[in-house]
């Protein structure tokens, strides 16, 4: 695999390093993600808190997570003996979301990197950071691991670790240092409920306190699993006897409250033990890179804060980033008033396929304009090349309604000579160029040919040459889309009065 040159380097693939990425993405800039393990895959950390939706909404993960349907969560139960004691999101003293969600991690987290995926960011699996090494400028060099031993190189201007109890950057920069939070350790393991209440005692999430230093989780979702998990300290857990499954099977017995409903309950999986979870490190962030979420520190998880620092942590940090870099973008989502046009539309004309497709890029110019005329008359950049313009292979008063066409003289070869020259990654440029009207739609595929052959002819054209070697298909067919095209590069007709 070759070396890789890019803008920022996201090491995992969690929620931080997903709402890391996302941001940057929108912003224009050029982010990888490198996560060591291969999704889907099992972790803690499944209790969400309200104030993470607000930065999923932000980076448009928000939809997303909204329709699969994880279990709602609206507030928390807290129980020690005989005294209850519950918290409802909705009675707050702020402006903000009063649900979020409880999510099995496996299930959130590969939900979260197939939608930046789709979305074109660069995400690899089963990718280890193994070294790095950093320049006096914060620029670095970072030696990834994969397949057998074979590795690389991902040159970065910044990097942002985001690999939870992985603590890639801690580990290799020596930053980690003792907590100063007591030794404690958790137990827990998921299991597939038999004797769920109906209703909201099913899917309540509850922590049952057995004493200050032990409590107990109870996490339902909604696929009829539920997380349970013991913490405590490491010297009370090794007080039970047998293996892992043995020793939790034991603690649940002193749970009076949840004990009848989970006693008969198989485990899923063998219970997962984790010591000394609390963590911290020297510095937060050094020149060129910025730790976030449990990779920085992790604290406890009575109050499921942990998923909600590392998203305002990788946020955050994103933000440092891309105001560093000096690059201003927007994303405006136009689905609801395309899916609104039509809909008025429908009763007056039926539309059909090139009608509706040839909508979107009308909107997104409709847009444009709007926006610059309401910053204070400014122009707008076409993105046109001279092949898609030669050949009509954009849209009018859509794509084609600008004010000025930057790369409207050239080819689209020339394009991505000045794309290498100007180190644009190499995926970008090979990417089959598309208009995205429609799902699998690109240009080349809709035309017939291929951008060189056309090109080529093109060239021919303009030039005068002859067409020796050339298909003679290929050259007609260019040269009716020249013709057909005519219309979309001139004014509009006018009739002459005398």
């Amino acid at each position: 695999m070759q070396d890789i040159e890019i803008d920022v380097l996201v090491i995992g693939a969690g929620p931080s390093g997903c709402v890391a990425a996302a941001h940057l993405q929108n912003k224009g800039i050029n982010v990888k993600v490198v996560e060591r393990s291969e999704f889907p895959r099992f972790v803690i950390g499944e209790s969400l808190l309200p104030r993470c939706m607000d930065h999923f909404e932000e980076v448009g993960l928000l939809d997303a997570i909204k329709d699969y349907g994880f279990e709602i969560k609206n507030g928390a139960r807290f129980i020690r003996e005989d005294t209850i004691c519950e918290f409802d999101f909705s009675k707050k003293h702020t402006e903000g979301y009063n649900w979020t969600w409880q999510v099995n991690r496996a299930d959130f987290d590969l939900l979260l990197t197939n939608t930046l995926k789709k979305r074109g960011v660069d995400i690899t699996f089963g990718h280890e950071v193994v070294d790095v090494a950093f320049e006096k400028d914060g620029t670095s060099k970072t030696t990834i691991k994969y397949k057998k031993g074979e590795q690389y190189i991902i040159k970065a201007k910044y990097i942002i670790d985001s690999s939870g109890f992985g603590r890639v950057l801690p580990r290799l920069l020596d930053l980690d240092k003792s907590s100063e939070i007591p030794e404690h350790s958790s137990i827990f393991s998921h299991v597939k409920e038999i004797n769920r209440p109906e209703g909201r005692e099913g899917t309540l999430i509850t922590f049952d306190v057995i004493d200050k230093d032990c409590w107990l989780w109870v996490i339902p979702f909604s696929n009829g699993k539920t997380s349970i998990g013991y913490v405590c300290k490491n010297e009370f857990l090794d007080s039970f006897e047998g293996n892992s499954t043995e020793k939790l099977k034991s603690m649940l017995k002193l749970s009076k409250y949840y004990y009848e409903r989970f006693k008969d309950a198989d485990f899923l999986f063998e219970p997962v033990t984790i010591k000394n979870y609390s963590k911290s490190v020297k510095q937060l962030f050094g020149k060129g890179y910025a730790l976030t979420g449990n990779s920085a520190e992790f604290l406890d998880p009575v109050f499921s804060s942990g998923v909600t620092f590392a998203t305002e942590s990788g946020l955050l940090a994103a933000k440092l980033i891309a105001k560093v870099l000096g690059i201003d973008f927007k994303i405006i989502d136009l689905t609801s008033v395309y899916n609104k046009f039509l809909e008025v539309m429908e009763p007056i004309v039926k539309s059909n396929k090139m009608a509706s497709a040839n909508l979107k890029p009308r909107i997104r110019m409709t847009t444009l304009y709007f926006q610059g005329q309401s910053m204070g008359n400014y122009l707008i950049a076409g993105t046109g090349n001279r092949t898609e313009l030669a050949i009509g292979y954009f849209t009018k008063y859509g794509d084609g309604g600008v004010d000025f066409e930057p790369l409207g003289m050239l080819y689209k070869k020339e394009v991505r000579e000045i794309a290498r020259i100007l180190k644009i990654p190499e995926k970008i440029i090979l990417k089959p160029p598309s208009p995205g009207l429609w799902v699998g739609q690109t240009d080349e595929g809709e035309i017939g040919l291929l951008y060189d052959t056309i090109d080529e002819i093109l060239y021919r054209f303009d030039y005068n040459l002859g067409f020796n070697g050339l298909n003679k298909e290929d050259i007609e067919k260019v040269r009716k889309m020249r013709k057909s095209a005519y219309h979309k590069l001139k004014m509009p007709p006018m009739y002459k009065i005398k």
